[in-house]
């Protein structure tokens, strides 16, 4: 019986590890600013996002551009060229941190200029281990919508080949 309970926490160990293990896919937000609605001016001019979000910058008037760095000093990072009412730019930010953009015809005479913050994750938690079964008791893992139970030796070999004792 105490190797069955033993055998028990190593499979419940290992699944609960693997869950915590793969990351989930989390699908980013997408944040529209719109660029010369009426003027030489990005709205919003501030946007805060997450890693994996997009911003999407739309024009409402010619003759603008989204580039990265601030007015004469591009960073590179990104940079949609001049384009015409009705055209479209987007960028994904995938790391924490605050970008500034400027238009280049017009970021250094009319100071049209914006910032992107991208605000980091905050640490997970370390969940407590769970607590060893009570001796006698039968411990059931759900993992999905499968359930493994040691007392009637349905346990997955293909699963758990290297934790299963048969």
């Amino acid at each position: 019986m105490k190797s069955s309970s033993l055998h028990i926490i190593a499979a419940a160990t290992a699944i609960t590890s693997l869950l915590l293990l793969c990351p989930c896919v989390a699908s980013g937000t997408t944040v529209t600013v719109t660029v010369g609605n009426g003027g030489f001016f990005f709205t919003p001019s501030s946007v805060t996002i997450h890693p994996g979000d997009t911003v999407r910058w739309t024009w409402s008037s010619t003759g603008h551009s989204t580039t990265s760095g601030t007015p004469g000093h591009p960073s590179g990072l990104w940079d949609s060229g001049i384009l015409a009412q009705g055209a479209m730019f987007t960028h994904t930010f995938n790391t924490a941190g605050s970008f500034a953009y400027y238009c280049t015809p017009h970021g250094g005479c009319c100071n049209m200029v914006g910032m992107v913050r991208v605000m980091g994750a905050g640490p997970t938690p370390t969940p407590p281990p769970p607590p060893p079964p009570p001796s006698g008791a039968v411990a059931v893992v759900v993992v999905g919508w499968r359930r493994f139970s040691c007392a009637r030796r349905s346990w997955s070999r293909r699963l758990l080949p290297s934790l299963v004792k048969t």
